[in-house]
C-alpha cells in the first residue's frame, strides 16, 4: 500500500508513514492533520464517550498483541504469582493506554487479581476528574525512570511494552509470566480474545458525504493485509531471518485457522465485546459500547 503497489478504488491516496515510539506520533491525529489515520483504540472510544464525533473508526486492526508478556516484577517484592499484586505499587506508562487497559482486563478477569488493591503508579498527569473512585493513582515527580524504580524495587512491578533494560541482565527483575506463550495459547483457547491495540480511523464528515470510501479503504487493507499473511511467508524461501519460520507458521495456523489477524466486526466479536467490557469497568468511558456502536459499517470479506 505505501508503494502503491495497491490503490484504493476511487481515490487518490497520498501515504506518511509515521515512525515514533512515543506519543508524538498521536499530535497529527490529535489535530486532525489526515483524513485517514492509524490511532489507539483506547483513544477513540474515550473521545467518543466524551462526545468528541469527528471520527469514525473502521474495523481495521493494525496493530494487536497478547498482553501476558508486559508485565514485569521484582522478585525482590515477593510476587510469586499475579495475585500476589495485590497490596503492591505497580508502574504504567499511561492509565488510559491500551497496554494498561488489556493488562488490568488480564489480571482481573484470568487471575482474579483485585485491581483496586493495586497502587498504580505513573509519570502521566491525569485528572482527578477522569480517574474512577476506586483508582489509586499516584503520579511521580523526579528524574528516575519506571525501569530504574523497578530495578531499585521502588515499585514493585512495571506494565510496558518493551523488555526493561535490566531484564534478563539484572537476576530480580523477570517477567511475571515467562512461560507467557504457553498463557497466550491458553487465553486464546479459552477466550478466543486476540487484544486490539490500534485501529483505522476516517474523518467522519467525509464518511457521511462518501459513505463507500469506508469500504473502498476496508478492501485496500484487507488486500494489503493478505499480501502479509503467513501463507506468504515461505514459498520454498523464507521472507523472513527466523530459523523456525515454517514450524511458526504451522503453528499459528492451528491455533488461529487460517485468517489469524481478523478484520471485520463479526470474526472479532470476542475481542471488542471484552475491550468494551474493559472500557467501562475500568471507567474508560460512562457505559458499556455495543461494538456496532463504535465503527463503521463495511462488508466484511
Amino acid at each position: 500500500m505505501l508503494d502503491g503497489t495497491l490503490a484504493p478504488e476511487g481515490i487518490d491516496l497520498v501515504t506518511r508513514e509515521i515512525v515514533d515510539h512515543d506519543s508524538a506520533w498521536l499530535i497529527p491525529i490529535h489535530y486532525r492533520i489526515f483524513d485517514v489515520a492509524e490511532m489507539p483504540l483506547t483513544n477513540y472510544v474515550i473521545a467518543l464517550d466524551a462526545g468528541h464525533t469527528d471520527l469514525v473508526a473502521l474495523p481495521i486492526f493494525l496493530s494487536r498483541s497478547f498482553r501476558h508478556s508486559t508485565v514485569y516484577i521484582n522478585k525482590n517484592s515477593g510476587i510469586t504469582d499475579a495475585r500476589d499484586l495485590e497490596g503492591k505499587r505497580v508502574g504504567i506508562g499511561n492509565y488510559f493506554g491500551s497496554t494498561t487497559l488489556w493488562a488490568r482486563g488480564l489480571l482481573s478477569d484470568e487471575y482474579q487479581v483485585d485491581l483496586d488493591a493495586i497502587q498504580w503508579v505513573t509519570r502521566n498527569k491525569v485528572p482527578p476528574n477522569k480517574l474512577p473512585p476506586s483508582a489509586r493513582l499516584q503520579v511521580l515527580e523526579g528524574q528516575q525512570s519506571l525501569e530504574q524504580l523497578l530495578q531499585a524495587g521502588e515499585i514493585d512491578a512495571l506494565v510496558t511494552e518493551r523488555p526493561p533494560q535490566a531484564y534478563q541482565r539484572v537476576p530480580h527483575v523477570a517477567r511475571l509470566f515467562e512461560d507467557y506463550k504457553s498463557e497466550e495459547i491458553r487465553f486464546y483457547e479459552k477466550t478466543k480474545v486476540f487484544p486490539i491495540r490500534h485501529v483505522l480511523v476516517l474523518k467522519r464528515h467525509i464518511h457521511e458525504k462518501h459513505p463507500w470510501v469506508a469500504q473502498s479503504l476496508y478492501k485496500l487493507f484487507d488486500l494489503a493485509k493478505n499480501e502479509a499473511s503467513p501463507g506468504r511467508m515461505f514459498d520454498g524461501h523464507s521472507r523472513f531471518m527466523l530459523p523456525s519460520l515454517q514450524y511458526a507458521i504451522a503453528e499459528t495456523r492451528r491455533l488461529f485457522g487460517d485468517d489469524c489477524w481478523p478484520y471485520g466486526l463479526p470474526k472479532n466479536t470476542p475481542t471488542l465485546e471484552a475491550f468494551a467490557r474493559h472500557c467501562h469497568d475500568q471507567a474508560y468511558t460512562a457505559r458499556r459500547y455495543r461494538p456496532e456502536e463504535l465503527f463503521a459499517d463495511v462488508v466484511s470479506f
